[in-house]
């Protein structure tokens, strides 16, 4: 669980394939071991060790003498029985591991080894997993779980800086098509993710999820680590991974001071996955922010430090429905014109 801003969750898509590695010629496998076993003979001798165990306890009552030789020559026939087998065992396996067919194993798992170390090379796992995301398949959504608010006349909660960092992304427009607002109505529950951003080329869907230390309106504590240290947007972000989503998360003033580098953070994601990296890019110098505990957030809202830096138009109330958001749909089209219809959703 990531301590500080921004936090970057790859989906459980992505996750897989970067697991994934070339394909190469079978692991040599070990001989087949001998049977071991032990003779027959130590066989016979344990069992009828066993049985004359077994009546010399019987004959304990009546006679004695015969009933302590049966005993002593049972016990005497499993302890030999034991060892002989032992011994034997060993012998087998040690002629074993010094047979030729176990030698030969071992020089052919070493050149196996050292053959698929070089096909292993960093280089060699990116070109493999850039073919991998270029023969997945088109990500098939339910057109009913992804829906356009535009096309609903939903009220929405909308953030102080969505605004912002859309204008911002819209000069990389080339690389990525930006969407929302979307409600994704997931089994059993739905989010507003702040906006979506999609790579169809790549199969890429990215949630962009800006994080508020408290709320304008009540200064209650949003968005932060438990007592335990685990993000109380944990569930969520499960939510979106697991539906194919990326999750990049912000600070709301990391948003407001350095927008620019939050775009190009985004960018460096997107291209990161498309190079087959799985490795996360570090952060612009100057981007990363600490995580607030909830006691962190009350400390915040008493020094009302959202107020400090939010734009004053940003201070008032914050629930708004669609159709008067029109600068951002009205930009977003223009700034994309020529884009293909078929790029209006990725899904």
């Amino acid at each position: 669980m990531a301590s500080s801003y921004p936090e970057v969750y790859y989906s459980n898509t992505i996750k897989t394939l970067f697991e994934a590695v070339p394909p190469f010629r079978p692991k040599p496998s070990f001989p087949p071991r001998p049977d071991k076993g032990g003779s027959c003979l130590f066989g016979a001798l344990l069992i009828g060790g066993i049985i004359c165990i077994i009546f010399g306890l019987a004959s304990l009552a009546n006679e004695e003498e015969a009933a302590s030789v049966l005993l002593l020559g049972g016990l005497a026939s499993v302890v030999v029985s034991i060892i002989a087998t032992n011994i034997s065992n060993n012998a087998v396996e040690n002629k074993y591991k010094n047979s030729p067919e176990v030698r030969h194993y071992y020089e052919s798992l070493a050149r196996w080894e050292k053959e698929r170390a070089l096909e292993l090379t960093s280089e060699r796992l990116k070109e493999h997993r850039k073919r991998c995301f270029e023969e997945m398949g088109e990500f098939v959504y339910d057109p009913h779980v992804y829906l356009d608010i535009s096309s609903r006349n939903e009220a929405i909660k909308k953030g102080a800086s969505e605004d912002l960092l859309l204008e911002e992304l819209l000069d990389f427009k080339d690389f990525f098509s930006i969407h929302g607002p979307l409600h994704l109505s997931f089994p059993r529950c739905s989010y507003y993710p702040d906006l979506v951003i999609s790579d169809k080329e790549n199969k890429i869907l990215i949630a962009i999820e800006i994080d508020e230390p408290y709320t304008l309106e009540d200064h209650t504590p949003i968005h932060y680590l438990n007592e335990d240290g685990i993000s109380v947007d944990g569930g969520r972000n499960d939510i979106f991974t697991s539906h194919g989503f990326c999750v990049i998360r912000f600070s709301e003033e990391q948003i407001i001071r350095n927008r620019t580098k939050c775009a190009m953070y985004i960018l460096q994601i997107l291209n990161y996955i498309r190079n087959g990296e799985n490795t996360l890019p570090e952060p612009l110098p100057g981007l990363v922010q600490k995580k607030w505990t909830y006691e962190d957030a009350k400390r915040l809202a008493d020094a009302r430090h959202r107020e400090s830096y939010l734009p004053s138009s940003a201070k008032t109330d914050l629930n708004v429905r669609i159709e008067d958001i029109t600068v951002d749909k009205n930009t977003i089209i223009h700034r994309r014109e020529h884009a293909a219809p078929e790029d209006d959703l990725p899904f």
